[in-house]
């Protein structure tokens, strides 16, 4: 298992160095961020895992994996790792010049300022209206989430879950009003004001780290630098600590808030990183343990599926099926993986094994570096930026999760809000067009 670990140490330095010396590192290219990813939870955590002994998950998943089934486990995320990289590194190729202020939000600083603001305001309502239900159904104990037993997933029970994730929507207005004012002091409020809301609220907390890496590279565009300064880093720092805050005891602020004092009376103490929002590894290794041995298949990509049926509200869909409509076998027959994500290793691995490794992995980077070169070929006008400084932080929320599911739900309410801004842009532009045609003029011009 020693092996293994210095093993992975040494594949990881291995795959920064490739990527420092491709001549396309920077903090906007996505192979950073999945060596972030993979560094994290693969590598740190399996070491801190040694240390300390973590039982945490293996008591929660009810399983015990064998040093094979460990080892083959740490052999999987290596495998990812090496698919990955090659695959985005093959195809992020393109080299990145960062416009600034010659581009980007500029250009909507000079044309048609009024549909961004158009849009932000068509968009904060819903938002804000979401973000206020759930912290007042957290604050009256109250809630439309329902565990189902057989799978582990939470159902929407009375309201549905676009209105739920609307929320989300606030991430891309307050980066769009800090971005719009060049990060004077005073468009740092909203926010502030968010980050403390989603304090209060608790729960998701990977909204606060998606939240800082889109206002930090928003700020480095503005600035046309590729790596961040002391101030990002340090805006990095907080973010982390709140997000570890936020995870340590999720239900304070509400309840400081509500007057009410937590009945339970068992504390757990955990390790460094050991709890489930770091625990790629552990539940790399449940999915190791059951496929395909217990199991006897493998899921032959058949819970991409989902995303057909996903988007119908279950309000509509009574019969709607909890997860993909096709399921060769039930992770719960075997244990109680309750929160589980796969990661896109485990992903692969789940759904063809090693050669499931290779093209998941290998497919996402591919994906990853087109998604890169488009940024670096575009005029990046202000749609491009926003999309792009929006999304490429969540791409460590794929990584984590490993489904095509996930790549589909998280970024709709971040690009809701620069739809509507192009739209109205180019109903304003249109307009325009079409009073200064000189036909028109030329029409209207009396004999």
């Amino acid at each position: 298992m020693t092996f293994m670990l210095v093993l992975g140490v040494v594949l990881w330095i291995a795959a920064v160095a490739c990527y420092w010396r491709s001549g396309v590192a920077s903090l906007f290219h996505p192979a950073g961020y999945y060596l972030f990813f993979h560094g994290l939870v693969f590598v740190v955590r399996p070491i801190l895992g040694a240390v300390y002994d973590y039982r945490y998950i293996y008591h929660v998943f009810q399983f015990t994996p064998s040093d094979a089934e460990r080892i083959t486990a740490l052999l999987v995320a290596d495998v990812g790792l090496v698919s990955f990289m090659a695959a985005v590194l093959y195809v992020g190729r393109e080299r990145l010049v960062l416009r600034g202020r010659e581009r980007g939000i500029e250009i909507a600083r000079r044309r048609f300022p009024g549909a961004m603001w158009l849009a932000l305001a068509l968009c904060l309502g819903p938002a804000v209206y979401s973000t206020i239900l759930s912290l007042s159904k957290k604050l009256a104990d109250s809630g439309d989430m329902v565990l189902d037993a057989a799978t582990g997933a939470y159902i929407n029970t009375s309201t549905n879950g676009y209105l739920t994730d609307s929320g989300n929507m606030l991430i891309p207005i307050v980066v769009l009003i800090a971005w719009y004012y060049r990060f004077r002091p005073a468009s740092l409020l909203p926010f502030i004001v968010y980050m403390g809301a989603r304090l209060i609220n608790g729960g998701g907390r990977w909204t606060f780290v998606m939240a800082a890496a889109s206002m930090a590279l928003a700020y480095l565009y503005d600035r046309r630098r590729a790596w961040p300064e002391w101030r990002t880093i340090a805006l990095g720092v907080m973010a982390m600590a709140l997000f570890t805050v936020v995870g340590a005891n999720r239900a304070f602020f509400a309840e400081m808030l509500s007057d009410q004092v937590a009945t339970s009376e068992e504390v757990t103490f955990l390790a460094p990183l050991e709890d489930e929002h770091y625990a790629n590894q552990e539940m790399l290794e449940y999915l190791v343990y059951i496929i395909p041995e217990r199991t006897k298949t493998y899921g032959w990509f058949l819970d991409n599926l989902q995303v057909l049926t996903e988007p119908i509200p279950r309000v509509l869909w009574p019969g709607k099926p909890v997860g993909p409509p096709i399921q060769p076998y039930k992770l719960f027959d075997y244990g109680y993986p309750i929160g589980m994500t796969y990661s896109l290793p485990g992903e692969g691995w789940a759904q063809a094994g090693w050669i499931g490794v290779i093209l998941w992995c290998g497919l996402f980077g591919a994906l990853c570096g087109k998604a890169y070169n488009w940024f670096a070929r575009s005029m990046q006008t202000e749609y491009q930026v926003a999309c792009y400084i929006l999304l490429l932080p969540l791409s460590i929320q794929l990584f984590r999760d490993g489904q095509l599911i996930s790549a589909l739900r998280f970024p709709l309410f971040y690009l809701v809000p620069i739809a509507l801004w192009w739209l109205f842009a180019f109903a304003a532009g249109r307009r325009v067009r079409r009073v200064s045609d000189p036909r028109r003029l030329i029409a209207a011009r009396p004999a």
